[in-house]
């Protein structure tokens, strides 16, 4: 049985436009999943780099809590495009299969997501995924 979701595309949208105007709800989300940075999937390595600190990871993606995201993002450089979160109610322990991506030039505003990617959310806790690149791919349940 197929998973209900919401998705859609956003023209102008981007991560960081959505993360600065959401960042007081952003401070309480248990988990994101940050897996990819400007189209660099080895994203733990690179949060871990930037924050000077431990970060959890399922290789290669990076886990934090939502406060530890907002303090990344803040700094200067984060989330300048093609980059890719997944938010939980709970850690994830798998990361989605590829070549499932939520960046350009995938568009959910002209085709759905891939029914492994609603699979993998309904399977993993995931409630909203974003990608950008060329606007804002969102997909939420």
């Amino acid at each position: 049985m197929m998973t209900a979701v919401r998705f859609g595309w956003v023209h102008e949208g981007s991560i960081r436009s959505f993360v600065t105007a959401q960042a007081a709800a952003f401070g309480s989300v248990p988990a994101v999943l940050v897996t990819s940075i400007d189209s660099h999937r080895d994203t733990a390595r690179l949060i871990r780099r930037e924050l000077r600190r431990a970060v959890s990871s399922i290789v290669p993606s990076a886990v934090v809590d939502g406060a530890t995201f907002l303090e990344w993002a803040a700094l200067p450089g984060s989330l300048t495009g093609f980059d890719e979160i997944a938010l939980f109610d709970r850690v994830p322990l798998t990361v989605p299969q590829m070549p499932c991506a939520l960046v350009a030039p995938t568009h959910f505003g002209e085709e759905p997501p891939p029914s492994e990617l609603v699979e993998w959310m309904a399977d993993s806790g995931c409630v909203l995924a974003m990608g950008d690149g060329s606007g804002l791919n969102w997909i939420a349940r």
